[in-house]
């Protein structure tokens, strides 16, 4: 996996990301704010993306333990978006449960030791 700074070309794939966890977080892509938040982010180097070469991913890192907060396994979520699987494909583990999301569905931290 590669982690690198967001550019302005990586707008469309991270626009059409959020597409995809509308359904659970509500409306995102069309707003205003969003966009203008993404284009900031993208501008300050903040936004950063996760990759295998092939695609855009997500993600974030620091030294010390990345952790990220995904669907629990009992969310509608879970299984459709494939997030679980896809952080426990990179090494991360399922830690405790995390406050619900916006919709009311269960939420899990996931953490990874970083070298």
């Amino acid at each position: 996996m590669i982690i690198r700074p967001g550019r302005e070309d990586d707008t469309a794939a991270l626009i059409a990301l959020a597409a995809q966890v509308e359904r659970w977080f509500g409306p995102m892509t069309g707003e205003p704010g969003f966009l203008a938040a993404l284009a900031r982010h993208i501008s300050r180097g903040t936004a950063l993306i996760a990759t295998t070469g092939a695609g855009t991913g997500d993600g974030l890192t620091t030294p010390g333990t990345l952790e990220v907060v995904t669907f629990g396994a009992d969310h509608p979520g879970a299984s459709a978006s494939g997030a679980r699987a896809f952080y426990e494909r990179l090494g991360f583990t399922p830690a405790e449960a995390a406050a619900p999301g916006p919709e009311g569905g269960s939420r899990q931290a996931y953490r990874k030791p970083v070298a």
